[in-house]
């Protein structure tokens, strides 16, 4: 078609115009409600995503300040008071904002655009331009923004949060109480084993790539110690009942001014006829201003409240509260609620440093050395110091050692029953002979022998 010069212009504007008109014409005007919801979403899941980095940031001061509060700080400090039970809450609002923006904006793509199903093009603009937007405005803007105003945007969410938290809280409740659950069930089977096994190897590792001149071995001991208490129970490392030291309550002040000073010890378990009856501790130093009272001094007075733990506490957590409460002594109590034995600060701080001697200890080795491995343990040894002794893994025993924690009560687990003078226990390429026995029937003396070549028995370095 031949058109004049003059008139160009104004034919092209007519031709777009009548194409706007239908375009309009066939425009399905659910576009704009639409579009305004998944602005409205966009907007709320940007305040519920913020408002996670905005509550957990919150520092010891700003929450001090929010404490003189009303209104939105006294509701944040609620929220925080169940942390878990506020991120579930935060979690579930924010996927179900997310979750209706996508199905939203699918529709809208749909009306606005003719795309094939299936088609590249239509992976692009429903999944990856959708997806651009949601992770821009509705996770790192907000969080940005978060991490500046906390307090402002923590304020600003605690309302609606408030209310969510309620209308949540049945789904809330269940995930938190299965993640409780999951999370019990995975602390259960050695797991803390294997995580001390490997910081131990890493030690080990980390100490090969350095220069031995600038080593001190004995820190190096230390440093594992302290990663080995994370792994250890109680029960492994306490004074059996059969060789703790107590006084019975009723006993005359002059037997007992003479079984302290025979004993050694600064702290005695006093017991009420019965060793599971223990009345509380003595202190020798609480007698000090008594020393010349009469055998009928009523010395039960100065005893102080026991403190229990039971034998499957951990030894890092025992410590923790001994420093808490300025406790030096603790007895422990089986799961029939019996005294199973007793534990010190010391017993605790010498899986750290080693033995240690005070000037009223007398010098006990715990084992007698007639070879190259080769050894006598008494038959009361704890399985813990034996594998120090030995340079032996200290997790070695612990596929048959059942609940014993003494060389007499492995050789019972292994064996079945009480084994008789010179019978010989083998156990991997460990081999256990029983000398004697003592006037109580106890295994008194075993000797212990073993090649340190063979790959069966699990290695570790000795302690200096």
């Amino acid at each position: 078609m031949d058109v004049p010069e003059g008139d160009y212009w104004p034919l092209l504007a007519d031709i777009l115009n009548s194409h706007l008109l239908l375009f309009i014409d066939g425009l399905d005007f659910s576009v704009f409600p639409l579009s305004l919801l998944i602005g409205l979403l966009i907007f709320g899941s940007s305040m519920v995503s913020g408002s996670e980095v905005a509550f957990f940031s919150l520092s010891t001061d700003q929450l001090e300040d929010l404490k003189s509060e009303d209104g939105s700080g006294k509701k944040i400090l609620q929220l925080l008071r169940k942390p878990e039970y506020l991120l579930a809450t935060i979690l579930i609002a924010n996927n179900l904002f997310n979750i209706a923006i996508i199905t939203t904006s699918f529709f809208l793509m749909n009306m606005l655009l003719v795309l094939p199903d299936g088609s590249l093009l239509a992976f692009l603009v429903n999944g990856v331009l959708v997806t651009f937007i949601l992770v821009l405005f509705g996770e790192i803007i907000p969080k940005v923004y978060a991490n500046q105003y906390n307090v402002r945007l923590a304020r600003t969410t605690a309302g609606p949060l408030h209310l969510l938290s309620k209308i949540f809280y049945p789904i809330s409740s269940l995930l938190v109480n299965s993640t409780s659950f999951i999370e019990k069930r995975l602390q259960q089977g050695g797991n803390e084993k294997i995580n001390v096994k490997a910081l131990q190897n890493a030690i080990d590792r980390s100490v090969g790539m350095v220069d031995e001149s600038a080593i001190d071995q004995q820190e190096i001991e230390i440093l594992k110690g302290i990663v080995s208490l994370r792994g250890l129970t109680v029960k492994q490392i306490m004074t059996n009942r059969m060789d703790m030291v107590s006084v019975e309550l009723n006993t005359g002040f002059n037997q007992l001014r003479e079984l302290i000073s025979k004993s050694g010890y600064s702290r005695l378990p006093v017991h009420n006829q019965e060793i599971d009856y223990i009345s509380g501790i003595l202190h020798a130093k609480d007698l000090l201003k008594h020393l010349y009272e009469n055998d009928d001094f009523d010395w039960q007075i100065l005893i102080s409240n026991p403190y229990y733990v039971p034998e499957t506490k951990k030894v890092d957590q025992l410590l923790t509260e001994m420093q808490q409460t300025r406790k030096h002594m603790a007895i422990v109590v089986d799961e029939y609620g019996g005294t199973a034995g007793i534990i010190t600060m010391e017993d605790i701080l010498e899986q750290v440093v080693g033995e240690i001697q005070d000037e009223f200890d007398d010098e006990v080795d715990i084992f007698v050395r007639h070879g190259e491995n080769d050894y006598s343990f008494e038959g009361s040894a704890n399985l813990l110091d034996i594998c120090k002794a030995l340079a032996i893994d200290e997790y070695t025993f612990d596929e048959v050692r059942g609940d014993s924690d003494s060389l007499a009560g492995l050789l019972m687990e292994i064996h079945g029953t009480f084994p008789e003078v010179n019978t010989e226990i083998k156990y991997l390429n460990i081999n256990f002979r029983v000398v004697s026995y003592d006037d109580n029937d106890h295994i008194d003396e075993v000797r212990v022998s073993f090649s340190k070549n063979d790959d069966e028995i699990p290695q570790q370095a000795p302690r200096a």
